[in-house]
């Protein structure tokens, strides 16, 4: 059967994922368009406001659809110093480094973000048109590494969704999102005061949420993880005073 082009483009967004906060996304107007298997908003009010709000003030980004993999155990970080081209002894609780996961020959798989949680817990977050590929790769390398049963891999995308907060004025109103003080990672007495590459873990609403210092925009910010059924608050939490972004 020949599909007409917008039934094909119908059978072909009904195929694309969803982020926990694409219920919110349609309420504000947001112009979707597919990325790397899922359904995203490019943009709301506009590209050019939406990037003065990051540049000037604060912005929120769903990045949910990125991929989160947890690396846990007594060689976590041996086995992860085998497939990244950072040394992680280096990173003690509560840091983070943006890092290149390589094969042998030194060709990129793909570039990512590594944070260490704790001294046997490291959480990667990986791009999301990679997440599947490079789980599969990490998990064949881990079948060859010597001390493999001292290591567990999960990877945790479908629970953990996340949202990034990027601009000058985010550490003015971080704190009201975020309670304090942190119980997990580095253990600042609020999500303000944490330094560039660093993470902690705070207490919201009984769960809990790994925020750290990080992004991609250029402008200072943090990006937080939280379980899916914590998102919508969170996010919402920050949307009177960050503008939502595509």
């Amino acid at each position: 059967m020949r599909l007409t082009r917008k039934a094909a483009a119908i059978l072909c967004r009904a195929m694309l994922q969803r982020t926990p906060l694409y219920p919110a996304h349609q309420r504000l107007g947001a112009n979707f368009v597919p990325f790397a298997g899922w359904e995203m908003p490019l943009q709301y009010s506009g590209i050019v406001d939406e990037h003065l709000a990051v540049r000037q003030a604060a912005g929120l980004f769903d990045i949910s659809h990125m991929g989160k993999v947890r690396v846990l155990g007594a060689a976590a970080r041996d086995f992860l110093n085998s497939v990244l081209t950072n040394d992680l002894r280096k990173l003690a609780a509560g840091q983070g480094q943006y890092t290149l996961l390589c094969n042998p020959q030194g060709g990129v798989v793909d570039d990512l973000y590594a944070y260490c949680l704790a001294a046997r817990e490291f959480l990667l977050i990986v791009n999301a048109a990679r997440t599947a590929a490079d789980v599969a790769w990490l998990r064949q390398q881990l079948a060859q590494f010597p001390h493999r049963g001292d290591v567990e891999l999960e990877d945790a995308s479908a629970f953990l969704s996340a949202v990034a907060v990027q601009g000058p004025r985010v550490a003015e109103f971080i704190d009201a999102c975020v309670p304090g003080p942190a119980t997990g990672g580095r253990l600042v007495a609020k999500a303000s005061e944490l330094k560039k590459n660093q993470v902690a873990g705070f207490r919201w609403h009984e769960a809990l949420i790994w925020v750290a210092r990080t992004g991609y925009t250029g402008e200072d910010g943090l990006r937080l993880w939280l379980p899916m059924v914590s998102s919508q608050g969170s996010g919402t939490r920050c949307w009177p005073t960050a503008k939502p972004t595509g």
